[in-house]
């Protein structure tokens, strides 16, 4: 008979998650200090992604036999994403700009589609956060579509970086609280 074996966080080093809090601090503090520069790797990245994914998709569509009904279709979408690829790499903070723009506008409709249900269920409990919180992502969309580098600047900098300092102090405590039960 084989006996499984589970890992107990009890047996975890506790300076893993020590190290790992100190660096997405680090990590996090610098994004929100340089947001523009955050804003440019993460898109200079999501560029060479996108031309990676394109040249992809321009072989595959090589690969098709000869009249496969979409391969004409999938070397244009090929050929359009290693482009776009490009662009994002050489203008990266227009790149920024427009994806902000893209989120901003799934965030209106899903804003909109909040209100709307918050005024059409009239007995729901929720309905008073509902609408607040479709309120809350309309305007913050307009704002973003309004100011789209600014919105860029915001998205891929600023809140990134906010992310990495709570992830950064909460594996710090993780860390100790696995040490204070260790001793």
């Amino acid at each position: 008979m084989e006996e499984s074996y589970t890992l107990s966080v009890y047996e975890v080093k506790w300076g893993a998650f020590v190290l790992a809090g100190i660096l997405a601090l680090l990590l996090g503090l610098l994004i929100v200090m340089f947001p523009g520069l955050a804003e440019t790797a993460i898109m200079v990245l999501f560029g060479i992604l996108l031309v990676v994914a394109g040249i992809i998709v321009v072989i595959t569509s090589l690969l098709a036999p000869a009249g496969a009904p979409r391969s004409a279709l999938g070397m244009l979408l090929g050929v359009l994403v290693f482009l776009a690829g490009i662009a994002a790499i050489i203008y990266p903070l227009v790149a920024g700009a427009i994806l902000a723009v893209v989120i901003a506008i799934f965030m209106l409709l899903l804003g909109v589609t909040q209100v709307y249900l918050a005024m059409e269920d009239k007995g729901a409990p929720h309905r008073t956060l509902l609408a607040i919180s479709g309120i809350l992502g309309i305007l913050f969309a307009v704002l973003v579509m309004i100011f789209p580098f600014l919105g860029g600047l915001i998205l891929f900098g600023v809140l990134i970086g906010a992310y990495f300092i709570l992830f950064g102090l909460l594996s710090l405590a993780s860390g100790f609280v696995i040490r204070s039960v260790q001793k």
